[in-house]
């Protein structure tokens, strides 16, 4: 009798082990759709440097100027559609000795596949889910613009940008081209529970030597995060 209490015993610590089992790997199993790299929320602060370079041909200069932004997540409410809409205050100063002024507002949505961006009255697609290395989208499927085409450059690695190291980040190609007049180079980067660390945004016109005639070269380092 003895044994048989002892095996049933046996048999239900290996079932309840083998369904904990189960259970574990369902829940390894799930997949990571990357909403961590796009947290949104009440009070956010990113606070960003960014050095920009203007070319103009016109004058022959070469200006460069270094100037901070700041974009804070102000209110929420619904949209038409009923999703939670987060209005973002943005602010600009030239240098951290200099107030905050305010240059005006944008705003985002979270959904399952996406995020949503509307700025100056038009909405693009930054990112979507779930996050997987070289898938591409149309940045522009939500307004009139012409297509234009995303992808995931690189996904989940880690990188130092500007001194500071992230365990986890990816980087959105937004365009990448070049020939013997033009040069375009916009991409950015996301780290895991953060958000944004990185823009680069540049557009330049070149004479056949490679000369460069007119255009800008802008580039965006967080510099304060507050979640």
């Amino acid at each position: 009798m003895r044994n048989k209490l002892e095996i049933a015993i046996v048999g239900i610590i290996l079932l309840i082990f083998s369904a904990c089992s189960k259970d574990s790997d369902k829940e390894s199993a799930q997949p990571n759709f990357g909403y961590q790299y796009a947290p949104l929320h009440l009070s956010q602060e990113y606070t960003y440097a960014i050095d920009s370079i203007a070319y103009d041909d016109f004058t022959g200069t070469i200006d460069t100027i270094r100037f901070q932004r700041k974009y804070i997540t102000e209110s929420v409410s619904a949209d038409l559609s009923g999703r939670n809409s987060y209005r973002i205050a943005v602010y600009e100063r030239a240098s951290d000795t200099l107030a905050w002024r305010k240059i005006r507002f944008v705003s985002k949505v979270k959904t399952r596949r996406t995020i949503e961006y509307l700025e100056n009255n038009q909405t693009t697609i930054p990112l979507i889910f779930p996050v997987k290395e070289l898938d591409t989208w149309d940045a522009n499927a939500l307004n009139a613009s012409n297509e234009f085409s995303f992808r995931y450059k690189e996904a989940h690695i880690s990188s130092s940008i500007n001194g500071v190291f992230y365990d986890s980040i990816i980087v959105v190609e937004q365009r990448n081209e070049a020939n013997l007049i033009e040069k375009y180079l916009q991409e950015e980067k996301y780290a895991s529970q953060i958000g944004m660390v990185y823009k680069k945004d540049k557009v330049l016109k070149t004479e056949l030597n490679g000369t460069i005639r007119n255009g800008y070269d802008k580039t965006y380092y967080l510099v304060e995060y507050k979640p």
